[in-house]
């Protein structure tokens, strides 16, 4: 019957002990690469999920920059003096101080502006 080989200490080696020892060491190794794998995906999840943010806030920060535009152009509009011509009446046309009302036989009562209104042929009604 063969002899079992012994160390240095007087300890038998066997195939089932360097076989244990060396599972332990894949196992760390193994759970080592599971943990960066997921810490890797948890960065790459992480970085997706910011730059969505990014990507919305700079959407939202634009489309909150037309509205202020809109709105300013809006109210413009609502203060904006309009021309002479554009008047009616003849109390909108005293309202503007660079409009005249002229009354004509020929043509109709218009406002004009004051430098066209001079231009006009005087009438005597």
């Amino acid at each position: 019957m063969p002899q079992k080989k012994t160390n240095n200490k007087g300890e038998r080696n066997s195939n089932r002990l360097s076989l244990s020892v060396s599972r332990p060491k894949t196992s760390k190794l193994i759970m080592a690469n599971t943990k960066q794998l997921l810490i890797l995906s948890f960065l790459a999840v992480a970085i997706l999920v910011l730059s969505t943010l990014v990507q919305s806030s700079n959407a939202s920060s634009s489309s909150l920059h037309d509205r202020v535009l809109l709105a300013r152009q809006r109210n413009a509009a609502r203060f904006q003096i309009p021309s002479c011509s554009e008047m009616v009446s003849r109390s909108q046309c005293s309202h503007n101080p660079n409009c005249k009302w002229c009354k004509s036989e020929v043509l109709d009562d218009m406002c004009f502006s004051k430098a066209e209104a001079w231009r006009l042929p005087q009438q005597s009604l």
